[in-house]
């Protein structure tokens, strides 16, 4: 919501300021309306920052605090809680017991180990160590680790570049347990982001996110300079309401570019970065344009 916060407030701010002619004072006393918003534009961009902060940082920690208490403390259920977690995850099948050290995306884990047990007398039969594994739909794949096999009381330990095992349980309830791509922080898409080109896997969907949350920072910026130009005006015209429609207007177009410019960079028909800022330079573009016809 900060972002139409933003827009909102200097919308209403030059509204006013064009009704009550104080523009006109700027402009006599030789103050340009860059100026002017330039202390407005250092505010939002606080803001932002500040918003940042909150999102990337605060907001993560504190969601894991809330399920903690909720999963240990309230529901008494500590394997519910490490199921959410995005690193150091342990769980239990009817087959082995799982550790994977981190989740890079909702198919691919690393740092896993699969210990292989008997039912009957709760021995390991088998230890699977791997760098990465990935989940197929019939298959779990893991590469370049060590395999460790018990017979009559004796281990043999073979390194192999990729094996594969049966789905140790459900591939549609392991994906749900993963966290989605947009609850992930900046330092978690970069770090998977790393993973997967060195694993040569498609990572525009990763990318996309990582650099969309970026310019999703200045996005309030972007807004308020586009709206500028409708707010400046003649004075007689010059409404509270007009202005609101006008913010709202804005929003909405720009939210709606937006998402259309990011599903082309998660579908790889644009570059990420260009997907993620392309929405932004428009506005920018836009602003310079109409900004120059305006009489100030």
């Amino acid at each position: 919501m900060m972002p139409i916060a933003g827009v909102l407030a200097t919308v209403f701010l030059f509204v006013n300021l064009q009704k009550n002619n104080e523009l006109v004072v700027f402009h006599s006393l030789g103050l340009s309306i860059f100026r002017v918003l330039t202390p407005v534009l250092l505010v939002l961009l606080g803001i932002s920052i500040l918003g940042w902060v909150l999102t990337d940082k605060v907001v993560p920690y504190s969601m894991d605090k809330r399920n903690y208490y909720y999963y240990v403390e309230m529901k008494k259920s500590p394997a519910s809680y490490n199921k959410l977690k995005k690193s150091d995850i342990w769980f239990r099948t009817p087959k082995a017991i799982v550790n994977f050290k981190k989740v890079l995306s909702k198919t691919e884990v690393s740092g896993v180990r699969v210990y292989f047990y008997s039912n009957e007398e709760w021995r390991p039969t088998r230890i699977l160590e791997a760098e990465t594994a990935s989940l197929q739909d019939q298959e779990w794949i893991y590469k370049n680790g060590l395999e460790t096999n018990y017979k009559d009381g004796v281990a043999t330990s073979v390194r192999f570049n990729e094996v594969s095992t049966d789905p140790l349980e459900d591939l549609s309830e392991f994906k749900k347990r993963q966290a989605s791509v947009d609850s992930m922080s900046l330092s978690e898409l970069a770090y998977a982001i790393k993973k997967g080109k060195e694993s040569s896997m498609s990572t525009n969907v990763l990318e996309t996110s990582y650099h969309g949350k970026l310019s999703f920072i200045f996005s309030s910026l972007f807004l308020s300079l586009l709206a500028l130009p409708f707010c400046i005006g003649n004075a007689r015209s010059s409404n509270v309401f007009v202005g609101l429609g006008v913010a709202l207007a804005l929003v909405i177009s720009y939210w709606v570019v937006y998402s259309f410019f990011l599903n082309m960079g998660k579908s790889g028909t644009l570059p990420a970065i260009l997907a993620a800022w392309l929405p932004g330079i428009m506005s920018l573009g836009l602003f310079s344009i109409m900004i120059r016809k305006k009489k100030y």
